[in-house]
């Protein structure tokens, strides 16, 4: 099957769910009435541009009804319309988004990846745009990965792998666990961390090593610091905030090597966006990358780009 019949046929699923919802709801709202807005990553060229227009077209969306919206342009549409008590920051860096020769940068984190963006505000209210670039190594996953580290040197590697094979709805369930923990730890956490894991784990050890999983904990590096009955781990906060450090590091790292580059000097504005954006741990970190710098986080950062695609559908 081609990539572009691919796309299509999400595209024509998402559009006919929300027909069929509207439908369901009697608001008489037909295909005819919607104008379209989907968005690309930055770096998409327009040969890329034109792929997804393409894609729409086979979704049965009229082109004269359909806009393509970069995701850090939806973005800081939607920042600059939130009201004061909706975001982390300052109402003067807000507002000076859309000053003339202003330079900002997106910074959009998800869960699987990064991109970097700085803007130049024109005086005929465009946006130029002197950098764009993506990274898959420093998105909200990582935490994850270093999270399944972390069982690994306590389970070992094949014990790891084969609760993975065998129990896929409980990894992934662990994920969505993950998923929540991660953006409730702030950096003011201390104690300890409980996360619930699923049984199948310290079963599938016990099954494999004959022992319990607390004997293997005893006899880690972790001994004293994490405890596990059943489905319950306890890990010491600073454990638990530990396995951000590799990924805020390079987050960090990487924003410092743009803010280097020539045609951006002067950058001195910047929007979180992204769904890890969202996690006090992150915010802290890039907060103190840019002591000099103003912080915009919108409350609801995971739905930035979304919300932003819906004022800009709007106002075309």
């Amino acid at each position: 099957m081609k990539a572009i019949d691919v796309f299509g046929a999400v595209i024509k699923y998402l559009k006919d769910h929300l027909l069929n919802l509207l439908k369901t709801r009697g608001t008489g709202v037909e295909n005819s009435n919607i104008h379209w807005v989907l968005t690309v990553p930055t770096i998409w060229d327009a040969s890329a541009k034109q792929f997804i227009k393409e894609a729409a077209y086979k979704a049965d969306i009229d082109g004269r009804l359909l806009s393509i919206v970069p995701e850090p342009v939806a973005a800081s549409l939607y920042c600059q319309m939130l009201p004061r008590d909706k975001i982390i920051g300052s109402e003067d860096a807000k507002s000076a988004l859309s000053y003339p020769g202003t330079k900002y940068m997106v910074i959009d984190l998800g869960d699987d990846t990064a991109d970097f963006t700085v803007f130049e505000h024109q005086v005929d209210g465009g946006l130029k745009v002197l950098h764009k670039d993506s990274n898959d190594a420093l998105g909200g996953t990582k935490i994850d990965e270093e999270f399944y580290g972390l069982l690994i040197k306590i389970i070992g590697g094949p014990v790891y792998q084969k609760f993975v094979d065998e129990n896929k709805s409980d990894h992934l369930d662990l994920q969505r666990k993950l998923e929540t923990k991660k953006l409730t730890i702030t950096p003011n956490s201390s104690g300890k961390i409980s996360i619930k894991v699923p049984v199948a784990i310290a079963c599938t050890y016990k099954d494999e090593m004959k022992q319990d999983v607390k004997e293997a904990i005893d006899g880690s590096t972790y001994s004293g610091k994490i405890t596990w009955v059943g489905d319950m781990m306890r890990i010491q906060a600073q454990i638990f905030k530990n396995l951000f450090k590799p990924c805020t590091d390079k987050i960090v790292t990487h924003i410092k090597d743009v803010l280097e580059q020539p045609n951006v000097q002067g950058t001195n504005i910047f929007l979180m966006v992204g769904r890890f954006s969202e996690s006090a741990m992150v915010q802290d970190a890039v907060m103190k990358t840019l002591p000099m710098g103003k912080v915009i986080i919108p409350e609801t950062a995971g739905l930035a780009v979304m919300q932003g695609a819906v004022i800009y559908g709007h106002r075309h």
